[in-house]
């Protein structure tokens, strides 16, 4: 697999809500994930999309949270009016969302709220690939087919859980 899988991360949108995660706290895997497939360091990293098994779409759910929700006006609905507006967006401009009728997608996403992203138009997310770190049933996780991953408390400026106390 190490030698067969590779990421394509889409290069369109502007920080802070595309390319742009925290990568320390509990939400910081949604950031590691993100720097380490668009700065190449991963050797999953696609260096074009002709390469790509599966593709990435780097928007983060803690900094959409964060720059664009205002208390209390939250209506449920704005975050998956914005997801699926730029999924629209990369399904117009390019091929490879068509190819497979989105089966080789995804997200990865780090808020409770993420299960959300596909309420809107349940049709348009019909086979895409959810990375949650949200994994409960009552909120949306769909075990079938989204992807759990760990909410780790990573320390700043270090990947991985804190240290274990000393004995």
């Amino acid at each position: 697999m190490e030698k067969r899988l590779k990421i394509w991360a889409y290069q369109e949108g502007e920080q802070p809500l595309m390319h742009d995660a925290p990568t320390n706290n509990i939400h910081g895997i949604e950031g590691q994930f993100m720097d380490e497939v668009e700065s190449g360091k991963s050797q999953f990293a696609a260096g074009h999309p002709e390469e790509a098994n599966v593709f990435y779409i780097p928007m983060s759910m803690v900094r959409i949270v964060h720059f664009m929700y205002k208390p209390p006006h939250y209506e449920g609905q704005w975050i998956p009016r914005l997801v699926t507006h730029n999924i629209h967006f990369l399904a117009h401009k390019y091929p490879y969302w068509n190819r497979s009728n989105d089966v080789d997608h995804f997200l990865l996403l780090c808020h409770d709220w993420a299960p959300d992203v596909s309420s809107l138009k349940p049709d348009l997310y019909k086979h895409f690939i959810r990375a949650l770190c949200n994994a409960n049933t009552s909120e949306r996780f769909q075990p079938i087919r989204d992807i759990s991953i760990p909410e780790i408390n990573i320390p700043l400026s270090k990947l991985g859980p804190p240290p274990p106390p000393p004995p």
